[in-house]
């Protein structure tokens, strides 16, 4: 798990596998066992964790926070954002960015 959390930026479920050895078929099948999650859930809760924490302590733009996750587009980013805490990285960042701080507490550490 600090693997992905260390490389959300780039890491894909190939390159996981690769750094530990494993096949990624093997490593897709082995994360939900071990962790109840899929290497995409996984990741988004990394990338969206790193989200909050620049949201909340940076004052860099969106965009080029999208881009520091890894998001190839800021619209994918806002969409990610959005399911997941329910609110756009704008709306959260107008908000006093803490009204979704206790959201998602399950995510803050990874198993």
């Amino acid at each position: 798990m600090q693997y992905i959390e260390a490389n959300s930026d780039t890491v894909t479920l190939a390159s996981t596998a690769a750094h530990f050895g494993y096949h990624p078929v093997y490593l897709s099948k082995l994360l939900p066992k071990k962790t109840g999650r899929t290497f995409s859930e996984i990741l988004l809760a990394s990338r969206m964790r790193r989200a909050k924490l620049l949201l909340n302590q940076t004052d860099l733009p969106i965009e080029k926070i999208a881009d520091m996750l890894g998001y190839g587009n800021s619209s994918n980013f806002y969409k990610a954002f959005r399911r997941y805490f329910g609110m756009s990285p704008r709306a959260y960042g107008k908000s006093g960015k803490k009204s979704i701080g206790s959201l998602r507490l399950e995510d803050e550490s990874l198993p």
